[in-house]
C-alpha cells in the first residue's frame, strides 16, 4: 500500500516536472520580432532606407538579442536588451536581403555582449527578412480601403444597435468617410470596402418585417456608398449575411450581390501590368455561442485563386476574414477557417502572392502580421462594444463603428500602404512598403501575353501584338505567332461567270451565272448574285477564240488573272474565256517573330499556243484575213463534225 503511495506520488512529480520543463521551453522559444515593413524604399534622391526592427522577450532572466546578416555576409551584432526593445536599421540598401535573427542566452548579458554572436548554447527564438527596394517618384494608381462600415438604418425604433442608425452619425460616420476620400478625387482611383458594409444585413427584415423590409439595409448602404466619386470595389462580411449566414443561398444571391452589382463571389481586377488584386468572398458562419467564427472559401475561389497567381502576375488578396491569427490582437471572436491549409499552401507556393488584406478585427490603427511566409495587413476600424479595449482613443461611449482610411499607393517597383487617422485620433502607424517578388533571373521564363487578332486584311493575314509578358522581370519565353493566315476579303477577281447559252439565241436573252474562286470571304468583301439574266444582240457573232496575258502572281484571295488581248472573228462579243483561276497563296507570316518568305507559285502559260493538228495548214495562215478565216472553218467542221466544242477549239487554235 505504502509502496503504491510512493510509485503514485513519483509519477505525478515526474509528470509535473515533464509538464514544467514542456512550460518552460514553450516559455523561452515564444519571443517575437518584427518590422515595421517587410521592406523599405529608397526613393530618387537617396541612398538608404530606414525599417524599425522590435523584438519580445518572455525569459528576461536571459539576455535576449538580435543579430542581422546582410546577403551571404556574416552574422553580426544588431541590438541587445533582455526586456525586449526596438532599434532603427537605417542603413537599408536596394537589391540586398537583410536577415534579422533573435536569441536568447542563460548566463549572459547585454552589458559585455562580445561573445553573444559566436555562442554556440545561444537559442533562436524568432526570424525575419527585411529588403530595400528603389521606387520611383510616381505613382500607378492610388486605392483608398476601408472596412466594417457596418451602416444600419430605420425609419423609427432603436433596432440599430440601440438606436435608429449606427455607422451614419458620429465623428467617423460614413458620411465623412467618404467626404474625406473624395476630397482626395481625382488621385484616388477607387475605392475599397472589405467587407461588414453593413450592420445587420437581411436579419432585421426577417426579424422586424413592420420596420425593414427586402434588402433595404443593403439599398441604405448602397445610397452612401454610391456617393464615393470614383466607385468603389466591395466584399461581404459576416454582418452583411447576419440571418442566413450562407453567401450562396437564394437570399443572399437576390441581396447583397444583386443590389451591389457581384456576379460572382469571387472576382479580380487588373490595376497594372505587373499587379492585380483578387477579391474572396468566402462563408463565415458562427457555432451556437458565437464564440467562434467558422470561415470556408468554397473550391471554386480555392481554383480562382490559384489560376489567378499562376498568371505570373503579383498579386494582394483581400477577404474580409484574417488567414492568420496575430498574437495578442483583441479580437472579439476566434476567426477560423475550415480550409486554412489549402489556401496557406496556395499562397506559399507562389513567389508573386504579395499580400492578405482583411477587415473584421482590428483598432483604429492597421495591423501588419507576417507568419508562415504569408504577409497580412488588418485594416483599421474602431469597431462597436468597443472591441479594441484599452487601446482605443474614443470613448466607450461612442458606440459608432468608425473606420479609418488606408491608402494603397502603387509603384512601377512595389505598394505602399500608407494609413491615416482621420476619425479614430491615433497616431499613423509607418507606412507598408512591399517590393514585387522578383524571383532569381534564371527562373525568370516569359509567359506572354497578346492583343487580340485584327480584322482579315487584302492579304489574307490578321496580326496581332506582344502586350506584356510575365513575370515581371522575365526573360526568354518563345511567343506564339504573331500572324495568321484568313479568308481575305473577296474582290471583282474572286468570281467567274459562265453564259449560257453561249451563242445568243433568238430571244436575245442569255443566263449570267457566277462561281467563286480561290479562297475568300465574301461576308467582308464583295458578293455576286447566283444567276442574272442579261440582253445580248443575236446579229453579231460569238467569239471563239481568244488570245491572253500570262498569269498573274497568286492574289492573297487564292486566284490568278489574265486579260484578252485579240479574240476572234472580228468584232465578236461573248464566248467562253478563262480568265480567273485557283492557286495556292502563301502569305509572309511572322512565326516566333520571324518573317517567312512566300512560295511564289510557278506561272502557268495556257496561250498563244497553236494546235499541232494539221500543221501544213498554217501556210494558210498568211493569207487575208477573211481567205484565212473562210478556209479555217470549213477544214475545223470537217474534222469535228460531230463535236461543237472541239471545233471550237479547232478554230481558236488557227484564228487565235
Amino acid at each position: 500500500m505504502k509502496r503504491g503511495i510512493v510509485f503514485g506520488l513519483a509519477f505525478i512529480l515526474l509528470a509535473f516536472l515533464i509538464s514544467f520543463s514542456f512550460a518552460f521551453t514553450f516559455i523561452s522559444a515564444s519571443g517575437l520580432l518584427t518590422s515595421s515593413s517587410p521592406n523599405c524604399a529608397i526613393f530618387p534622391g537617396q541612398s538608404t532606407c530606414n525599417v524599425k526592427i522590435s523584438w519580445t522577450n518572455p525569459d528576461t532572466s536571459k539576455a535576449a538579442f538580435v543579430t542581422v546578416k546582410k546577403d551571404s555576409g556574416s552574422e553580426s551584432l544588431f541590438a541587445c536588451n533582455a526586456a525586449g526593445g526596438s532599434q532603427d536599421a537605417s542603413w537599408i540598401v536596394a537589391s540586398s536581403n537583410y536577415t534579422f535573427k533573435l536569441y536568447s542566452l542563460a548566463g549572459a548579458s547585454c552589458s559585455n555582449p562580445s561573445n553573444l554572436v559566436s555562442s554556440t548554447s545561444k537559442t533562436l527564438l524568432d526570424t525575419l527578412q527585411v529588403k530595400g527596394f528603389n521606387f520611383s517618384q510616381t505613382t500607378q494608381a492610388n486605392y483608398a480601403l476601408i472596412s466594417d462600415t457596418h451602416i444600419c438604418q430605420v425609419s423609427s425604433g432603436n433596432y440599430c444597435n440601440g438606436a435608429s442608425s449606427y455607422g451614419v452619425s458620429g465623428s467617423g460616420n460614413i458620411v465623412n468617410v467618404v467626404s474625406k476620400i473624395n476630397s482626395h478625387s481625382p488621385s484616388v482611383t477607387k475605392t475599397i470596402i472589405d467587407g461588414d458594409i453593413t450592420h445587420y444585413g437581411d436579419s432585421l427584415a426577417f426579424n422586424y418585417p413592420s420596420i425593414d423590409s427586402g434588402n433595404k439595409q443593403y439599398t441604405v448602404a448602397k445610397s452612401y456608398l454610391d456617393s464615393l466619386a470614383n466607385g468603389y470595389y466591395i466584399l461581404p462580411g459576416n454582418h452583411d449575411s447576419f440571418y442566413t449566414n450562407k453567401f450562396f443561398s437564394s437570399d443572399f444571391n437576390q441581396g447583397f450581390r444583386s443590389i451591389f452589382g457581384l456576379t460572382s463571389d469571387y472576382y479580380s481586377i487588373n490595376v497594372s501590368d505587373k499587379l492585380q488584386f483578387v477579391f474572396l468572398s468566402c462563408i463565415g458562419n458562427w457555432n451556437s455561442d458565437n464564440s467562434i467564427l467558422s470561415v470556408t472559401c468554397s473550391q471554386n475561389e480555392l481554383n480562382f485563386l490559384s489560376d489567378s497567381l499562376n498568371n505570373g502576375k503579383q498579386t494582394i488578396v483581400f477577404s474580409h476574414y484574417p488567414i492568420l491569427q496575430v498574437p495578442g490582437n483583441p479580437s472579439h471572436e476566434s476567426v477560423q477557417f475550415t480550409n486554412a491549409a489549402a489556401i496557406k499552401s496556395i499562397l506559399t507556393s507562389h513567389q508573386n502572392f504579395l499580400l492578405w488584406v482583411n477587415g473584421h478585427d482590428g483598432c483604429e490603427r492597421g495591423i501588419y502580421y507576417e507568419s508562415e511566409g504569408i504577409k497580412q495587413y488588418m485594416t483599421s476600424h474602431k469597431g462597436c462594444n468597443n472591441w479594441c479595449g484599452s487601446c482605443s482613443v474614443i470613448s466607450s461611449s461612442d458606440s459608432q463603428a468608425i473606420p479609418t482610411i488606408s491608402y494603397i499607393k502603387v509603384y512601377n517597383e512595389g505598394v505602399i500602404i500608407n494609413q491615416q487617422c482621420d476619425f479614430t485620433g491615433c497616431t499613423s502607424p509607418s507606412d507598408i512598403i512591399l517590393g514585387y517578388n522578383i524571383p532569381a533571373a534564371s527562373t525568370l521564363t516569359c509567359v506572354y501575353n497578346y492583343s487580340s487578332w485584327t480584322v482579315c486584311n487584302s492579304s489574307a493575314l490578321q496580326s496581332r501584338v506582344i502586350t506584356s509578358s510575365l513575370p515581371y522581370g522575365c526573360i526568354g519565353g518563345l511567343p506564339e505567332n504573331l500572324t495568321r493566315q484568313c479568308s481575305a476579303p473577296c474582290t471583282s477577281s474572286n468570281w467567274a461567270q459562265n453564259i449560257t447559252p453561249t451563242d445568243c439565241p433568238l430571244n436575245e436573252i442569255q443566263t449570267k451565272s457566277y462561281y467563286k474562286v480561290g479562297n475568300c470571304n465574301e461576308t467582308i468583301g464583295i458578293g455576286k448574285p447566283s444567276n442574272t439574266n442579261i440582253s445580248c444582240d443575236s446579229s453579231i457573232l460569238t467569239c471563239l477564240s481568244f488570245n491572253y496575258s500570262n498569269w498573274s502572281n497568286c492574289s492573297a484571295s487564292g486566284v490568278q488573272t489574265r486579260v484578252i488581248f485579240q479574240q476572234s472573228p472580228e468584232n465578236c462579243s461573248g464566248g467562253s474565256s478563262l480568265l480567273v483561276q485557283n492557286c495556292s497563296y502563301t502569305p509572309n507570316l511572322v512565326v516566333n517573330n520571324t518573317v517567312l518568305n512566300p512560295v511564289i507559285p510557278e506561272q502557268t502559260d495556257e496561250n498563244k499556243t497553236i494546235s499541232n493538228n494539221f500543221k501544213p495548214l498554217k501556210l494558210i495562215l498568211n493569207t487575208s484575213n477573211s481567205v484565212k478565216s473562210f478556209f479555217i472553218r470549213i477544214i475545223c467542221k470537217l474534222s469535228h463534225f460531230f463535236n461543237s466544242d472541239s471545233y471550237r477549239s479547232c478554230v481558236a487554235d488557227y484564228l487565235g
